[in-house]
């Protein structure tokens, strides 16, 4: 006999509410990777930019630019691919 648990498992799993853990790990770890190499390259694309800069309000609002960017391409991408 099926649990109440098991049961609505089953109803959420046919309601398409439920996914298969391997491609939520799939996604999770293709996005972590991307954010990985963003972050990675982030300092080669703002070093010019921050090189000689003395002001720390300056140096703080390109950094939250940069991270804004960053995280706008990471929504984006995950918004628009189909894994």
């Amino acid at each position: 006999m099926e649990s109440t648990d098991q049961a609505a498992a089953r109803h959420e799993q046919f309601s398409g509410l439920l996914v298969e853990k391997k491609a939520v790990e799939k996604i999770m770890f293709g996005r972590a990777r991307q954010f990985r190499d963003g972050l990675m390259t982030c300092s080669r694309r703002i070093a010019p930019e921050l090189a000689g800069q003395t002001n720390i309000s300056e140096i703080e609002r390109l950094l939250s630019r940069e991270f804004r960017i960053l995280q706008g391409f990471r929504l984006s991408k995950q918004m628009n691919t189909n894994d």
